[in-house]
């Protein structure tokens, strides 16, 4: 099972908020539009929205940079399956 780790410092807040700000940004305005990536990112992946202090992604992005590399098949093959 894979390695996680909560982010509850002010640094690693404001580093997964700005990678949040980045894939969003990336993947989807053509789907819901630049106004309500700009809400949800406030609303939910702001260093505002930290309210308990700590934040999390819901799901694994990788930079465009990391892309076709198979990281995502190394982490994918860590990961208990479970079927759908």
């Amino acid at each position: 099972m894979p390695n996680t780790q909560s982010v509850v410092s002010p640094e690693g807040i404001d580093a997964v908020a700005a990678l949040a700000h980045e894939f969003w940004n990336q993947h989807f305005p053509p789907i819901i539009g630049q106004g309500q990536i700009d809400h949800m990112l406030e609303t939910l992946q702001s260093s505002a929205a930290s309210d308990d202090g700590s934040m999390q992604l819901s799901k694994l992005y990788l930079r465009r940079s990391c892309r076709r590399r198979e990281a995502a098949v190394s982490i994918g093959s860590s990961l208990p399956y479970r079927p759908h």
